[in-house]
């Protein structure tokens, strides 16, 4: 068995409990972003949707232009 001195009996159970404390708001944490992280793939996907747009619209007008200018030339 090992001696304890004075300073070891009355501080190891506190900081224990504040170990266990910090351990637990930790782990908490640690799930709520889990949680939020699950979300985000579906805001990724909107994103990609978002630019597929955005090209296929600068895509169309550049096409109309090209066809108005060709037209205008000949």
């Amino acid at each position: 068995m090992t001696m304890q001195t004075p300073v070891d009996r009355w501080t190891a159970p506190h900081v224990d409990a504040a170990a266990d404390k910090l351990r637990d708001a930790l782990r908490m944490k640690a799930e709520q972003e889990d949680c939020e992280s699950a979300d985000e793939p579906s805001g990724v996907i909107g994103w990609v949707v978002a630019g597929l747009f955005v090209f296929v619209m600068g895509f169309a007008i550049a096409a109309q232009i090209l066809w108005e200018v060709a037209q205008a030339t000949l």
